[in-house]
């Protein structure tokens, strides 16, 4: 069932929000218990965003931090990369100022899938540019959470993002992060340590940082990474390094040395 580590009265504006969506992981076989110390909350219950991140944050303390959420993704990931593939996925409305023909960049990876997860005005033209891609269509709760579960990477193109909520979903759920290194993007995502990013103008960058995380191992390094720094972004008694660093991970070090110009 599903029990708690803190006490009920703190956790109210938590469990409102949550307990749907609990109850879906529930079903899908894991077993859920919301270790408020060890994610550090004991003070700050953390805002559902959506109904996706915590969803794949509370989880069973004896589990992996990462792998130990993925369980009930793994039907819509047999589903989608029926050969391995690894799926590269965007979150988000499918319109021209999401600047998404930008993916042409990636379209012809080899091994590699576009995910699409959202609808909008440029859907039948994407679908065009990337016929290989799976356009899932919209989605919220529990099917967005097996969704971002689902991705090995996610990608983001738009260099007119204010705030970058999409991003902050994917860390969230452990899923590394490839964005533009701009707007809201470069404020959620500390480059190199918590994900990669790339100048707006080289979308040279962009291929290189996801033929980079093929490797599954750079992958979940990153993943870790992210993951710590959304749940420690939300909690102002444990307030996030530099932008959104790491708190105790890795030593407060980049998972791996990149170049730091994001401007060209």
């Amino acid at each position: 069932g599903i029990r708690s580590h803190q006490q009920a009265a703190s956790m109210t504006n938590l469990w409102e929000p949550l307990s749907g969506v609990l109850r879906g992981m529930e079903q899908r076989g894991v077993d859920v218990v919301v270790d408020a110390g060890r994610l550090g909350l004991e003070h700050s219950p953390m805002p559902l965003v959506r109904g996706s991140d915590l969803s794949l944050l509370v989880l069973h303390s004896d589990l992996p931090a990462v792998s130990g959420a993925r369980g009930w993704a793994r039907a819509l990931r047999e589903q989608l990369a029926p050969h391995g593939e690894t799926l590269l996925g965007y979150v988000g409305r499918l319109a021209p100022e999401k600047e998404l023909h930008r993916f042409l960049e990636l379209a012809d990876l080899p091994g590699a899938r576009l995910v699409f997860v959202g609808d909008g005005p440029s859907r039948d033209l994407l679908a065009h540019q990337f016929p290989t891609a799976a356009f899932l269509g919209r989605m919220e709760g529990e099917e967005l959470a097996d969704a971002y579960a689902a991705f090995d990477l996610f990608v983001h193109a738009g260099t007119r993002e204010t705030f970058g909520q999409t991003l902050q979903e994917a860390m969230a759920a452990g899923t590394p992060v490839v964005a533009v290194g701009c707007g809201g993007p470069a404020d959620i995502v500390e480059h190199g340590r918590t994900g990669l990013l790339y100048p707006p103008g080289r979308l040279d960058r962009l291929r290189e940082h996801v033929q980079r995380l093929v490797d599954p191992d750079l992958r979940a390094r990153f993943a870790a990474a992210g993951r710590e720094a959304a749940v420690r972004s939300q909690d102002p008694v444990h307030p996030p390094v530099g932008v959104l660093g790491v708190a105790g991970l890795n030593g407060g070090e980049p998972v791996v040395d990149l170049p730091g110009d994001l401007t060209a």
